[in-house]
């Protein structure tokens, strides 16, 4: 950012998609990145608003860049850029490799901008025209994630989804998949464990194809519903048989 200070004047496309790339790798979480975004806002607002203006002159490997870095910064006031560069992307998506395609998808669904009939045709013709065999384990488990939310908050018609061999050879690929728990959620549960509150780390719900970081499990008992506490990604909130009830953005714990 303090170059964008000094220079942000003489930025281009390029310098624009390399600046929230490095953003995005800034490593700060909860109340640091609360104070950060408090501090920068400015100088942010003036960012997001120089990127609106240059995002007809992205390529679609600055399009996929700045899509996911927004994505991973989570920084609130991005959302209208991203829905601008969704729109863009609606376009462009035939040059989409892979990689940039599959990035995409999944800062869109991170955000929480996925839920559109445009976008979500776009995305299901790319997927076809690129296929299933050139797609890797990282492409599958992005574009899961992107399926998931769709069917979470858009709720679609059969004719908006996916072929159901795409969407369940994405959907396998996450079930597989191990899952390493951060040092922060292990803290987490090492607090719930020593507050005496029952709970599951990284259960795997195979209906939605979907990891949860901790689960609270209910009270002995009872049958009310579980509720989980995702550390630093999407929330979901379930019922104690795995039903999925409403998906929000944000984290339940460790986002302050």
């Amino acid at each position: 950012l303090d170059v964008y200070k000094r220079n942000g004047s003489s930025f281009d496309e390029v310098n624009v998609a390399t600046a929230w790339s490095r953003l995005s790798k800034v490593r700060v979480t909860g109340r640091e990145r609360a104070a950060f975004f408090r501090q920068e806002e400015s100088t942010l607002l003036q960012l997001l608003q120089h990127t609106s203006r240059t995002i007809p002159r992205l390529d679609a490997r600055g399009i996929s860049t700045t899509c996911y870095s927004m994505a991973r910064l989570r920084f609130e006031p991005a959302r209208a850029t991203m829905r601008l560069l969704s729109a863009e992307a609606i376009q462009r998506i035939g040059e989409f490799n892979a990689q940039d395609f599959t990035n995409t998808a999944w800062a869109f669904a991170i955000v929480g901008v996925a839920a559109r009939g445009a976008l979500v045709k776009a995305v299901n013709a790319r997927a076809a025209a690129i296929g299933i065999a050139a797609l890797n384990r990282e492409n599958r488990t992005q574009l899961h994630q992107f399926f998931l939310s769709v069917e979470l908050e858009l709720r679609p018609p059969a004719e908006l989804l996916a072929p159901i061999g795409l969407r369940n050879a994405c959907k396998q690929v996450m079930v597989d998949e191990p899952t390493a728990s951060s040092k922060l959620h292990l803290e987490v549960s090492a607090e719930l464990t020593r507050m005496g509150i029952a709970h599951a780390n990284e259960l795997c719900v195979p209906r939605l194809g979907y990891h949860v970081d901790i689960a609270i499990l209910p009270a002995a008992g009872t049958s009310g519903a579980g509720r989980t506490l995702s550390v630093d990604a999407t929330n979901l909130l379930l019922g104690a048989d795995g039903a999925t009830l409403r998906q929000s953005a944000g984290a339940a714990s460790g986002e302050g």
